[in-house]
């Protein structure tokens, strides 16, 4: 296996994370999340400079560290979404010379469940030090709709991307090893509904993306959480 490791997953909640943690533990290399990722973050419409400097994946120290040991060597495993191989892409030298995974997950309607609950909550890693509460998560078809997309497209995208070496599926990785300090995130009690209305939406003749348009967004002022006593 080439170094350094390119981790590309379809989407968020495919996994990448824990697995990029898993070999970074089993190779004893440092490993780096989308440390380009800022940039995401200041084009969408809710950015806060505090989002950037708490989020453990996003700090500008790790950004700087990618930077310095990228320039010098090929130990290290960097972790990005498809969407980030585009034209004039920053990863273009570890796209050219590294050992490249796809990372899917065979459940999509439960990663994209995931992934609403995630911008629903607007926090996509719990501590395993966090005292969670259960919660009901409001169902916003139009969002849904939107990650739906998102989702499918990179996961066809992906599977047809020539340039892998390898494709795995975060379904059959061993995470028992994995020493983390963070927890599987608390479901919704209304998670069968969520799940149901993804289904729905799925199998709908005619997607409802094409209705909203293309453009359709997640609509995070929708995304309401209710804590349950």
């Amino acid at each position: 296996m080439t170094l350094p490791i390119v981790i590309i997953g379809t989407a968020p909640r495919c996994g990448s994370t824990p697995y990029a943690h898993l070999l970074e533990q089993k190779m004893g290399i440092p490993s780096f999340h989308e440390p380009w990722n800022k940039r995401l973050i200041e084009s969408s419409s809710d950015y806060n400079e505090k989002l950037f400097i708490e989020n453990p994946f996003m700090q500008k120290q790790n950004f700087i560290e990618y930077m310095k040991l990228r320039s010098s060597n090929n130990r290290y495993i960097v972790k990005i979404f498809f969407a980030d191989i585009e034209h004039r892409c920053p990863y273009h030298q570890e796209l050219k010379i590294g050992y490249k995974i796809g990372l899917f997950r065979r459940n999509v309607v439960d990663q994209i469940a995931s992934y609403y609950i995630a911008e629903g909550r607007k926090k996509f890693h719990d501590n395993i030090n966090d005292s969670p509460k259960n919660y009901t998560i409001s169902i916003d078809p139009q969002s849904i709709s939107a990650i739906i997309y998102r989702v499918t497209n990179a996961n066809y995208s992906l599977e047809n991307c020539q340039i892998l070496d390898k494709k795995i599926y975060y379904e059959d990785i061993d995470f028992s090893e994995l020493k983390s300090i963070y927890r599987k995130t608390l479901q919704p009690l209304n998670l069968e509904d969520l799940k149901n209305k993804i289904k729905e939406i799925m199998n709908e003749p005619i997607p409802s993306y094409w209705k909203f348009g293309l453009g359709s967004y997640i609509d995070k002022n929708k995304m309401s959480i209710k804590y349950v006593e």
